[in-house]
């Protein structure tokens, strides 16, 4: 098993800077009841995004 794995627990708060979703709070976290990141052939960090993203109208 993986060690990042092995460790993790869940995340409590997410951190967000994209103001134009509308998950995103004033005070820079997502509010959304959860969240998928995908692309699951990912090497790095540039290669993920966040598909639970809804721009706000």
């Amino acid at each position: 098993m993986n060690d990042n794995k092995k460790n993790c627990s869940r995340v409590t708060a997410v951190g967000c800077c994209v103001e134009n979703c509308t998950y995103h709070t004033d005070s820079g976290h997502c509010c959304a009841k959860s969240i998928n990141v995908e692309n699951a052939s990912a090497k790095q960090k540039s290669e993920t995004f966040c598909s639970t993203f809804v721009a706000k109208n």
